[in-house]
């Protein structure tokens, strides 16, 4: 006779009965390791600091991860009702474990990023509930996580809003940024999105973990000066050189013509292999170029760049490389220690202090000032923390230098500024036209289009009332409308991106550099000095070059003084021949890029003689 499913159900209830109920095993294995990480708590923050802040600041972590455990514990009392259900239904036992799961760290949630951040003790039994939970009837999980209603969501938020309260306000007061963080975090909460807060808060998490930890044993390190660093007594050696960059090494940017400069100059005693993001449109006349210049190009399409490691290691095929340099950002998304044994990443300028400036000139709590400080959070966490994975870190300005190493001096910071090749940048001299100025930049960076709003909002017009028939040329890619509405083809001619920008820099008497922010590469000013003309710029558009006020140009900080300064030079032709002729001599001597190529390579064999000196932060 043929068995009922009850009767066959109830069969392996009474065959199961001595056996383990597996489900439970996993509760009890859980509640013993959770307990077992109370006792570890104490050793995860260091109480050796005498700051009365930091044994404030450890004393609430040490509370709030007490506090995490307990809560964890509690939930996993929920074990008794597990014991109710029968070893033959085993569907059950997953499915109430994926409750417990949930509750813990629903996935997809800001409660699963923080808390994995907050302390991982507690997020590895939860892996080991996911991993039994997937052995399970898939189809039923996935109907009780679309049914789950997260009772103890209110807890949890509490939980995570007190922890995400103290480490805050450790980041403002590190920062010295003078705000309270219930208020700031209560106003993220309502201008953001819950994807985008949910990654901020992780963003912050990793930089107080870095920012306010205990580092007894770890040496302060040097800002070190590329230039000042030891002749090398035999440069024959010949290297295999990487260069992994975000953007196309190309004439037609600042940055990517600094590092096309250094693969012109270091390609002629070593072996350069260069994996780069690609547009063929915009890129392919370079590319030919450069394979007259590099061993071997792989070249990745922008969407897909990032992640490429497989890839990258594929190309190599077997190839150590001795130096290994990324450039720009996201580059550090392609990461792999097994690339060679000397890593660089060089900030083309330093972003997060870009932006705490920024932050300076807006209203606190505004809405300008909260989209700002969202952005200020994660590009830090890149900068600081994903960066500190390399060996060293290359600056351009001693000034943005000094800025990370403030925050965080454990970990190895160069300078080395930019410059050009002067026996192929250099055209011959011509006449300039008259009373004409030039300003040069790509304005998607926002600085170049900001510069420019100020420059014709409140100079432009002094300038015209004194010389009706002065001249500007507007040079470089993607100019704003706020920006083109200015343009008459007479006096305001704005060019867009051209093919060579040093022709338009040669039309001009002047050269202006009127930036009001932004930090990282000047290389405006060094190109106008390189062709031998003047130039009136801010004290931010000078920070860190040697060009010396009133004899290679003049500085000025003010609408008054800057539309002054332009007039006086516009006037006086002698005068402004002398000053460009000294500031040529300035940077020629400074800033050509075979001096700071020689000074790469003294970087190189000081890094090759020293300890690995890099913290893995993540």
């Amino acid at each position: 006779m043929r068995k009922t499913r009850k009767q066959v159900n109830q069969q392996r209830n009474n065959e199961g009965s001595d056996k383990k109920d597996p489900g439970s095993q996993i509760i009890v294995e859980t509640n013993e390791y959770l307990s077992g990480e109370q006792k570890k708590i104490n050793g995860a923050f260091n109480q050796n600091d005498s700051d009365p802040d930091v044994l404030e600041l450890i004393a609430n972590a040490k509370a709030l991860a007490t506090t995490l455990v307990e809560e964890t514990l509690a939930v996993q009392t929920l074990s008794a009702q597990l014991a109710e259900i029968s070893s033959s239904q085993i569907w059950k036992t997953a499915l109430f474990l994926v409750q417990i799961q949930a509750r813990i760290a629903p996935p997809n949630s800001q409660r699963a990023r923080i808390l994995r951040s907050l302390m991982k003790v507690v997020y590895d039994p939860i892996k080991k509930i996911r991993s039994y939970r997937n052995k399970s009837l898939k189809n039923d999980i996935r109907a009780v996580k679309d049914a789950q209603t997260y009772p103890e969501e209110r807890k949890w938020n509490k939980l995570i809003d007190s922890a995400a309260q103290v480490a805050l306000q450790a980041f403002l007061d590190r920062l010295k940024i003078p705000q309270k963080s219930d208020e700031v975090l209560s106003r993220l909460k309502t201008t953001t999105g819950s994807n985008r807060y949910a990654h901020m808060l992780g963003d912050l998490f990793s930089l107080v973990q870095v920012l306010c930890a205990a580092h007894n044993s770890d040496p302060i390190q040097t800002l070190v000066q590329a230039s000042k660093l030891p002749e090398i007594a035999d440069s024959t050696r010949r290297r295999h050189i990487l260069f992994i960059t975000t953007l196309f090494p190309s004439s037609q940017h600042g940055g990517g013509n600094r590092v096309l400069n250094f693969i012109k100059i270091l390609s002629r005693n070593n072996d350069i292999y260069l994996s780069t993001a690609f547009d063929p449109e915009n890129d392919a006349k370079e590319l030919k170029n450069l394979e007259t210049l590099c061993h071997s190009i792989q070249t990745i399409p922008y969407n897909q760049f990032g992640k490429n490691q497989a890839k990258i290691l594929h190309w190599l095929n077997g190839t150590q490389m001795d130096i290994v340099h990324y450039e720009w950002p996201r580059a550090m998304e392609n990461f792999d220690p097994g690339f060679g044994p000397i890593q660089i990443f060089t900030y083309m300028e330093a972003v997060s202090l870009r932006l705490q400036m920024d932050l300076d000139q807006l209203q606190p709590l505004s809405g300008a000032w909260l989209e700002k400080f969202a952005e200020f959070i994660h590009a830090l966490r890149v900068e600081l923390v994903d960066a500190a994975q390399l060996t060293t870190r290359i600056t351009v300005t001693t000034k943005d230098g000094n800025y990370f190493r403030d925050l965080y001096p454990y970990q190895t910071y160069a300078v080395l500024n930019h410059g050009v090749i002067f026996d192929e940048f250099c055209l011959a001299d011509i006449e300039p036209e008259p009373h004409t100025l030039v300003f040069v930049g790509n304005y998607e960076h926002y600085p170049n289009a900001d510069a420019m709003l100020f420059f014709l909002n409140e100079i432009w017009p002094v300038v015209c009332h004194e010389l009706p028939d002065a001249r500007i040329y507007i040079v470089g890619p993607n100019p704003p409308e706020t920006i083109t509405r200015f343009a008459d083809a007479r006096h305001v001619i704005i060019t867009g991106a051209v093919p060579d920008h040093r022709v338009y820099i040669q039309k001009a008497s002047v050269g202006i550099a009127p930036l009001i922010n932004g930090a990282g590469m000047r290389g405006k000013v060094i190109d106008y000095a390189a062709l031998r003309r003047t130039f009136v710029a801010t004290s931010i558009a000078m920070t860190d070059l040697v060009f010396e006020d009133g004899l290679d140009f003049y500085r000025a900080d003010t609408a008054q003084e800057f539309s002054q300064k332009i007039i006086d030079l516009l006037k006086d032709a002698e005068l402004a021949d002398k000053m460009s002729a000294t500031a040529f001599n300035t940077a020629r001597q400074n800033y050509d890029m075979h001096s700071l190529t020689d000074f790469m390579v003294r970087l190189y064999e000081h890094l090759e003689t020293q300890k690995p000196n890099h913290h893995d932060l993540q």
